[in-house]
């Protein structure tokens, strides 16, 4: 049996926007892992977590304010939220359907 948790932060910046780090796999890349590994498992994929969508930063109180400000401020990890949804929605369905073909289901 296979149990999989993936973050979506190995995946490069242009096709999955979180506002932290990013990694260096391509999406295809990503998805080839995954369907290698269902493959390896004979297609006995139990559950799989997929985590590391975008979610506005908000905080309260003058510290954490001033900690987030001082530290993404002017950064690369400001991302309007709507672009955000947009990208990773596309991630998100390529993953569903690779899985989907990996595990044989077909619609």
């Amino acid at each position: 049996p296979l149990y999989i948790t993936l973050d979506k932060d190995v995946i490069l910046r242009k096709q999955s926007l979180q506002n932290w780090n990013s990694g260096v796999l391509s999406r295809n890349e990503t998805l080839l892992v995954l369907s290698t590994l269902i493959e390896l498992s004979g297609r006995r994929l139990y559950a799989m977590d997929v985590t590391g969508d975008f979610s506005k930063v908000e905080v309260s109180g003058v510290y954490r304010s001033y900690l987030h400000r001082s530290q993404h401020e002017d950064s690369e990890n400001n991302i309007d939220q709507k672009d955000a949804t947009n990208v990773n929605q596309l991630t998100n369905v390529c993953l569903l359907r690779e899985i989907k073909m990996a595990l044989g289901i077909f619609d």
